[in-house]
């Protein structure tokens, strides 16, 4: 019986560590793949399913494609005519190059999101405490949001977070601000295209 309860604990204890490799990965043919204390690199060209790394960075090079990209303490890099269902980081920037096509949401907290050329993101831009730019080109069918920074954060001295935008970006849904945000656009947006839920 003891012989049994140490295999099954074996067993279980096995699970978790076959499912997320300790150190740095290359993907290239489809594989979901999930990492700690590592960077996961989708090689050009490449293909990837579903990718998750803590205390690492994930890049997707050119031409390559992946399904959803979350990294906690970490960032992650898309390259040029890459596509992504969707990237989500923690104590992270988001770096988009150009040409890059998101059928999801792109969303960081502590940290910036910065949108090269002639990308298009379909989903939601969404950031607490960083900052996000989008050049020129780009189109932004979601919406984009400044989340409130929680109670401690709030707290503490910090720069005002900042929304910079090219004069020739295409943005389709509004801009929610539940926090003050130094807003610089090239060009002037309608009062019903900026939503302020906060109290000045």
């Amino acid at each position: 019986m003891k012989t049994l309860n140490n295999l099954l604990l074996i067993t279980l204890i096995s699970i978790p560590l076959a499912a997320c490799t300790v150190g740095n990965q290359v993907i290239s043919k489809g594989a979901d793949a999930s990492a700690f204390a590592g960077n996961i690199n989708v090689s050009a060209n490449g293909r990837a399913g579903n990718l998750s790394t803590t205390n690492g960075n994930i890049v997707i090079e050119q031409l390559a494609q992946a399904k959803s990209v979350d990294v906690t303490n970490g960032n992650i890099t898309v390259k040029e005519m890459a596509k992504a269902s969707s990237l989500q980081t923690i104590n992270g920037n988001i770096h988009i190059e150009n040409k890059v096509t998101v059928a999801g949401d792109v969303s960081t907290t502590n940290g910036n999101i910065e949108i090269a050329e002639h990308a298009i993101i379909h989903g939601v831009l969404k950031t607490t405490t960083g900052d996000i730019s989008i050049a020129s080109g780009t189109i932004i069918k979601g919406d984009i949001i400044f989340e409130a920074p929680g109670f401690l954060t709030s707290q503490l001295e910090r720069e005002t977070p900042k929304l910079i935008v090219d004069n020739t970006s295409v943005l389709e849904g509004k801009i929610h601000l539940f926090q003050s945000v130094d807003l610089q656009l090239a060009q002037p947006l309608s009062a019903e295209k900026i939503i302020r839920h906060y109290q000045k």
